[in-house]
């Protein structure tokens, strides 16, 4: 049984669908469910599913859904929180908040897509009437393939896909061909895997079942076409009572494309084409429609039977309301049209903090993302917590939810804080000790949660507080779930060092494991059990992600919520609904409170932005001095004085900085005195949040790095070459720009960087002083030899390895865009 549910992976980079949502689900979920929406977006989903809203719209004559102005004009303090009762937002579901039931609308046509050009790096769409060819899917031969699996076929010729050329592919049963490797993954078929993976070429990706009698899949294969045709194969169901899909999916050797529908009637599926990387530049459409565009990434056009569009509810938000929210808390009082499993789920929007899982992947750079300005949010927001319908959670933040929704012990105010701890847990793997490989064991439902075997210490995030009795039988007891935070939740969320965490463990084996008592199932005390006992340090699981940055010297430790009431567009808000979402909103922030110990303080009330650009922390060196900045959302139309305060004698602010009529900041200095670290204050009268940032007054320089930021050549030269060649004795045609920061990513200003370069090349300044931002911009002239060059960048007191970049010195280097007159003029 142990090796059969074995969930350990190799130590290379492994792809999970990172930032998925996560929900707090019924109870006995197992490891597939039966249904599986695209309700788990991850930042990707969220923006296709805006585009498809926006491709939906117009395909029904609407107009697209109401977006943020950019506009900074002065704006009148009565205009914000009109719609507003008390400190509860009120948000109607007009303008597109819902992306309506969009149904398969290609049956009895073919999609074709066809590359203009021979290399196949682009393509067009088209679609047709007919086109399903039956010869081949009656002739073609029978692929055998299970449920959630993959088989690699050879191509008869080089088929070209975005620019790349193939001689073989995956064959996958959920509708669906890869290129490089297969995908036989039980996760959601939804956008974010469907772009993010491999290159991949979609005839139906749905969760197909082909083991079904009466089903089969076939190939035909020759020397100038590849058809599969999928014929009668179900949708997944435990019952077996799936509905069938016949479609059929060919490949030419000129590189055009064919998806061919007969009887296609799911609700939910993605079609298209996605080269795999440049997955940020994915898009969206309505196949149906003539498009005369032409697509260097991934399109595709994703039906579902409803779906909340979080870019129009973040920015219908944000329309009446500033910026000063770090999470939306979203109710709403009626039947919504979408369908999800989950009672409640969080949906991330920042994430910027290292450390703390899922494991690095070709998905995300180390998991950083950025989906703010999609919602409206242009610096803050980091999460949005979805609640679900109001009704379903009785009146009092500390009675019980009804049984009936299967959460065990769980309150109104445990589900709040459930979802607020899914901003940074729980997606830990740690490395085991005895095969050195990353493990997944510490990990149950949707990979998000604690595993229900993992001694999470009665953790908000599942798991349970397990007792080992020593011996067996019955050597292990579930003894108390839903309690609290753990030291290890705590330090990552930035609330402890590591230290404090002590070694723990989780059961490996258990003897009641089976489908339905699996790591996914519900917290449950009382519980016996039987297995192998296996210890997890601190150090095993910064072994797998690194050490938290930033870590709990700097990190957050203020967090502002605002409390939503989404309402149907028209309909006025009934006062106990107000009554209800008050009194939860004034015992959230207490509860969190007290269950973090005190760590943090939570605010819940609607207020004004009164930003720092030094939020959430940044860095000063000692007996230097960096500028701050304190802002609003708008241009004032009286002076606003701010006051200003440290908490420490290790870092010096003035008492106070006007921002003047008609400005919207001013500019105030940070003097760093003694090494430590500070908390700085800003405030202003009731209507403005009170602002915090951690500043670090850094005394020794030896932990500074530098890294390169954004290398020009790649956006404006050949990515192939990155710029390695110039001309001899010439400056090479962009500029160099670096940036300083410590181990917690913070960025420090009157840094000098020591730069030398190889040969009678030379650097100009060869020692540069970053500015406020943490950069340096030099300019590189290479040496008058034909050659190799190197330019090493150090820190001065820095004890970190030098950058070294490479360039080489021709007497006739490849053309490149004039990019100094694109971007300085002539």
């Amino acid at each position: 049984m142990g090796s059969q549910r074995s969930r350990t992976v190799s130590h290379a980079p492994i792809l999970l669908v990172a930032c998925l949502a996560v929900g707090l689900a019924p109870s006995l979920l197992q490891a597939k469910s039966e249904r599986r929406p695209a309700d788990l977006a991850s930042p990707v989903t969220a923006q296709l599913i805006h585009q498809q809203n926006i491709a939906a719209r117009a395909s029904r004559g609407l107009p697209p859904p109401r977006t943020v102005s950019l506009d900074v004009a002065p704006e009148p303090v009565d205009e914000l929180f009109v719609d507003d009762i008390g400190d509860i937002a009120i948000v109607d579901d007009g303008d597109g908040v819902f992306l309506p039931p969009l149904p398969f609308d290609l049956n009895g046509k073919t999609l074709s897509f066809v590359p203009p050009h021979l290399a196949a790096s682009a393509y067009r769409y088209q679609a047709r009437d007919g086109g399903f060819d039956g010869q081949a899917a009656a002739t073609g031969e029978f692929v055998l393939l299970g449920d959630d699996d993959s088989r690699q076929l050879a191509l008869a010729f080089a088929f070209p896909f975005f620019g790349e050329t193939y001689t073989s592919l995956f064959l996958n049963s959920d509708g669906n061909l890869t290129f490089g490797q297969g995908d036989s993954a039980f996760t959601a078929r939804d956008p974010a895997r469907a772009v993010t993976g491999p290159p991949r070429i979609m005839g139906l990706f749905a969760d197909l079942d082909p083991t079904i009698d009466g089903s089969a899949i076939r190939v035909l294969s020759t020397a100038g076409r590849f058809v599969v045709t999928w014929i009668n194969v179900p949708e997944f169901s435990f019952d077996g009572s799936g509905l069938p899909q016949s479609f059929q999916v060919s490949l030419f050797a000129d590189g055009h494309i064919d998806f061919s529908y007969t009887d296609v009637s799911t609700q939910q599926a993605i079609i298209g084409i996605a080269p795999g990387a440049r997955f940020n530049e994915s898009l969206a459409a309505d196949f149906s429609e003539p498009s005369t565009d032409i697509f260097s990434a991934a399109v595709v056009e994703i039906f579902v039977s409803g779906f909340v569009d979080l870019a129009v509810l973040g920015r219908k938000f944000y329309l009446s309301h500033d910026d000063a929210y770090d999470f939306l808390v979203v109710f709403h009082n009626y039947e919504i049209p979408i369908e999800t499993d989950a009672f409640a789920q969080y949906r991330p929007i920042r994430n910027f903090v290292q450390g703390i899982g899922p494991a690095p992947s070709s998905v995300a750079d180390q998991n950083i993302f950025d989906l703010g300005p999609l919602l409206g949010s242009f610096q803050r927001l980091q999460g949005l917590m979805f609640m679900g319908i109001l009704e379903k959670y009785p009146d009092g933040p500390n009675d019980r939810i009804s049984r009936n929704f299967g959460l065990g012990v769980s309150t109104p105010l445990t589900v709040l804080t459930h979802e607020a701890g899914h901003r940074f847990l729980a997606y830990t793997l740690f490395v085991d000790r005895a095969t050195n490989f990353l493990s997944l064991e510490l990990l149950g439902r949707q990979l998000d949660h604690w595993s229900y075997y993992f001694n999470s210490e009665a953790s908000f995030l599942e798991g349970n507080r397990i007792v080992d009795h020593g011996t067996g039988p019955f050597r292990f007891e579930t003894t108390e779930t839903i309690a609290g935070f753990s030291k290890l939740d705590l330090y990552l969320m930035g609330l402890a060092p590591p230290e404090e965490v002590p070694a723990n463990f989780f059961v490996r084996d258990p003897t009641i494991f089976d489908n339905l008592f699996n790591e996914s199932h519900e917290p449950l005390a009382g519980i016996f059990f039987d297995g192998e006992r296996v210890e997890v340090a601190i150090g095993d699981i910064i072994a797998a992600h690194g050490t938290r940055a930033p870590d709990h010297t700097v990190s957050q430790r203020n967090f502002r919520y605002a409390f939503i009431l989404l309402k149907q567009e028209g309909e006025e808000v009934p006062p106990e609904d107000i009554e209800k979402m008050e009194r939860f909103r004034t015992a959230f922030g207490e509860y969190f409170d007290q269950v973090v110990g005190n760590r943090v303080r939570t605010e819940t009330k609607l207020v004004r932005k009164l930003g720092l650009t030094t939020w959430p922390a940044s860095g000063v060196l000692q007996g230097s001095t960096t500028d701050g900045v304190v802002f609003l959302k708008n241009r004032t139309l009286e002076p606003v004085e701010v006051q200003l305060a440290s908490d420490s004698d290790l870092m010096q602010v003035p008492p106070s900085a006007t921002i003047p009529a008609g400005a919207q900041f001013v500019e105030f200095p940070i003097s760093g005195v003694s090494a430590g670290v500070a908390s700085l204050t800003a405030t202003s009268g009731d209507e403005f949040e009170v602002s915090h940032s951690r500043i670090q007054v850094l005394g020794d320089r030896s932990s500074l790095s530098s890294q390169r930021i954004s290398p020009l050549e790649i956006l404006f030269g050949d990515p192939r070459e990155r710029l390695r060649t110039g001309r001899v004795g010439a400056p090479m045609p962009f500029l160099f720009f670096f940036q300083v920061f410590d181990n917690n990513f913070l960025i420090y200003q009157d840094v000098r960087f020591n730069i030398t370069v190889s040969g009678d090349g030379r650097v100009d300044p060869p020692n540069p002083l970053s500015d406020s931002f943490g950069f340096i911009t030099v300019n590189w002239t290479l040496a008058s030899q034909p050659g190799p060059n190197q330019m090493t960048v150090q820190i001065e007191g820095s004890t970190r390895p030098p950058l070294v970049i490479e360039a080489v010195g021709v007497l006739s280097p490849p053309r490149h865009r004039n990019v100094r007159r694109l971007l300085f003029g002539p």
